[in-house]
């Protein structure tokens, strides 16, 4: 793959996410963001899986402080969404 081509399929992938990419270290400094993104994606998916197994194994009162964190943090993200 040539150096030009490259820098085409980058400046696709900034149109993509409404980034002008003109030169290509501009671009492989978005790919390296979306590998970021994407790991850290895959990290909290990881997380939440293993928390989704522990549920059954947990005693009543860790149990309800979870659901607690859970609804605080979700009431803090419906006030900071408007």
């Amino acid at each position: 793959m040539s150096l030009q081509t490259l820098e085409n399929v980058v400046g696709q992938f900034g149109q993509l996410f409404q980034i002008n990419t003109n030169s290509l270290s501009e671009g492989l400094i978005v790919i390296g963001f979306s590998i970021l993104l994407l790991a850290l994606v895959i990290g909290i998916t990881y997380g939440i899986m293993k928390a989704i197994k522990e549920v059954p194994n947990m005693p009543f009162r860790q149990f309800v402080t979870i659901v607690l964190v859970v609804a605080v943090f979700m009431v803090i993200v419906g006030v900071l969404l408007p």
